[in-house]
């Protein structure tokens, strides 16, 4: 049996809600991939959902750079694709990666990002996610990269938090980061939660601290404290 194309990796922690959406549309958009869900010690049935969708599903309860990792040990696909549970492929994300991704020989790219929402903050959001830079390119957008390269180096790191932000910068220094023209479309769930505008400049705020050297494990107690305890310590 040959391997796939593609393997997508899916970290999940308490995503029951989201599974068999997630694992429809990477059916419909990328039919003949592998596809891997694992689990950070869901509580809510998320894993047994997966297996029950054909999911191949390891457990790693650690960091979500850890599940990512935990995933790509065991893909085997030629590329591997890291997806959240709550993002939406378009129909197009097979054609487009075999054009721009594939016959190019590509390294790392991410999908064009789409926030599900016509409110003029997320129509921001969208465009500058389809920019290229430490402060546009996250996670939730996709992360593609070629298992080979992958295996060489190209690895997402094992971190509480921006573990996708140091996984794109370490790339930017061995070559360039592609945006695929196919879109993702992407959940407003914890934004519209936290409030767009104050998680854009928490968020903002957050990687700046991280480039000034500021540790993982005090960036992470920032990033889930109430936006109004950040502004008072600062």
């Amino acid at each position: 049996m040959s391997a796939p194309t593609y393997s997508v990796i899916v970290p999940v922690l308490n995503e029951a809600k989201e599974m068999v959406p997630c694992l429809e549309n990477i059916r419909n958009c990328l039919p003949e991939s592998e596809i891997i869900v694992v689990d950070g010690g869901s509580a809510d049935g998320t894993a047994e959902l997966a297996r029950e969708w054909g999911a191949r599903v390891v457990t790693h309860a650690s960091t979500r750079g850890g599940q990512c990792h935990a995933g790509a040990e065991v893909a085997q696909g030629e590329v591997f694709i890291f997806l959240h549970a709550d993002c939406r492929l378009e129909p197009d994300a097979s054609r487009i990666l075999e054009a721009e991704f594939l016959r190019k020989r590509r390294v790392v790219a991410k999908f064009s990002a789409q926030f599900n929402s016509p409110a003029l903050g997320y129509r921001l959001r969208s465009r500058l996610g389809r920019m290229e830079s430490i402060f546009t390119s996250f996670g939730d957008q996709g992360i593609v990269v070629s298992a080979a390269s992958y295996r060489a180096g190209n690895r997402i790191p094992d971190m509480r938090l921006f573990e996708d932000v140091e996984f794109f910068r370490r790339a930017r220094k061995r070559g360039k980061v592609i945006v695929l023209n196919a879109t993702i479309n992407l959940s407003t769930r914890r934004f519209d939660l936290k409030g767009n505008f104050r998680c854009f400049v928490k968020d903002g705020l957050l990687i700046f601290y991280y480039l000034l050297g500021m540790s993982h494990e005090k960036l992470y107690s920032l990033y889930y404290r109430k936006p109004a305890s950040i502004s008072s310590k600062q």
